[in-house]
């Protein structure tokens, strides 16, 4: 795991390239909190460009991120994903599923719906939300 921890941006973006769920997930474990836009950045790109058996894995590395970088401002920290989301229409439910796990909002899988949340959310200086524990055991 030493590779993985010394340079873990870069440890996730090969996972993504070369398919490496496991890398992906583990390599997240060792993103520093003042880098965890950057890292959301590569979960997104997993998500909506990336292998679907990536999912997974990304969507675990966002739980991961998320509990990393509570209190940081929400709408920049979710800003990679609504970008996959708005160029990436046909992997929008995979996307969703991470602005769910990045947000802790149960919005119906419906993409007009989180781009009308964004708008709002980047407005309210809103940071990113501690995890609910009940959607943590059922996997949200």
């Amino acid at each position: 795991y030493e590779p993985l921890a010394d340079d873990p941006l870069g440890s996730i973006a090969r996972s993504v390239d070369v398919v490496a769920p496991t890398h992906l997930l583990v390599a997240t474990e060792f993103v520093p909190r003042q880098d965890g836009e950057r890292a959301m950045a590569l979960l997104a790109r997993a998500l909506a460009e990336g292998d679907p058996a990536l999912r997974t894995a990304a969507l675990g590395g966002i739980s991961l991120l998320r509990d990393r970088c509570q209190g940081l401002p929400l709408a920049s920290f979710v800003k990679p994903l609504m970008l996959a989301l708005q160029e990436h229409p046909d992997r929008a439910e995979p996307v969703m599923e991470g602005l769910t796990r990045a947000t802790g909002q149960a919005l119906p899988p419906d993409p007009r719906l989180w781009v009308d949340w964004w708008r709002r959310a980047r407005d309210t200086g809103v940071g990113v939300p501690r995890p609910d524990a009940s959607a943590e055991r059922e996997g949200r």
